[in-house]
């Protein structure tokens, strides 16, 4: 739904991400007109920066809760909510198995810390899949070997949406270090590696069989901590 139809005065719950410019005036006209009975959740999907001093700013007056998907980003402010985003079978696109053409993809912005993993990892003469939309990135993610997941920034906090995406790919992640991976265990769900051993890490494990690490992915975010229970527990 769009913003605009958001009424305060009903008795609803809506989750909201990510949050844009029309949210705050639509919030406060309504909140200048009508009493507020509705709940306001804002998943907050993104990071701040820097992690030692988050600055919310006049969000709070305009939700009831902020619910992030990292544990240690959520033991950071006490405004935060720890919520697990899982995962559904059904984000895969298309159920078939196709050959494994890409040593690795990212489905991420590549720009700053994230040019010289890629970089270096192409220059080693493995193919990096191509960021794609759609039924593109669907063959994309089913001929990829792995996903590679580099930090936009050096704050060792997880990136939620693109390991749901993973999980229901069956898609092994090698990732940057993150303190507080839950509910992936490392080296059963994922794999982890400092940002100087990223390149070695991947180098060495890319071309192996990492059936088991991608089924246990699958299973912890589409079976165990699916997309619904996430957010049921959440609203508890």
């Amino acid at each position: 739904m769009l913003f605009d139809e958001i009424d305060i005065s009903q008795d609803n719950i809506y989750i909201i991400t990510p949050m844009n410019g029309e949210y705050r005036p639509h919030i406060a006209n309504q909140k200048s007109a009508k009493p507020w009975v509705t709940k306001l959740i804002w998943w907050n999907l993104e990071r701040h920066e820097p992690l030692n001093n988050i600055q919310l700013g006049d969000i709070v007056d305009y939700v009831n809760d902020i619910w992030v998907s990292d544990r240690y980003y959520a033991s950071l402010n006490n405004k935060f909510k720890f919520v697990v985003l899982g995962s559904h079978p059904d984000l895969r696109l298309n159920k078939d198995n196709i050959n494994k053409t890409y040593d690795f993809c990212h489905i991420s912005y590549v720009y700053g810390r994230r040019n010289y993993i890629f970089d270096t990892l192409t220059s080693q003469g493995l193919s990096c899949g191509p960021n794609s939309w759609e039924n593109e990135r669907d063959n994309m993610l089913r001929a990829s070997k792995i996903l590679v997941n580099v930090h936009q920034d050096s704050s060792p906090v997880g990136e939620p949406l693109r390991f749901a995406v993973c999980a229901a790919y069956s898609l092994p992640i090698i990732s940057e270090t993150i303190t507080d991976p839950y509910p992936l265990i490392p080296n059963v769900d994922i794999i982890l590696a400092n940002y100087t051993d990223l390149i070695r890490t991947t180098i060495l494990r890319y071309n192996t069989d990492l059936t088991h690490t991608a089924s246990c992915l699958h299973n912890k975010l589409c079976i165990e901590h699916t997309f619904r229970i996430g957010v049921e527990e959440g609203l508890k």
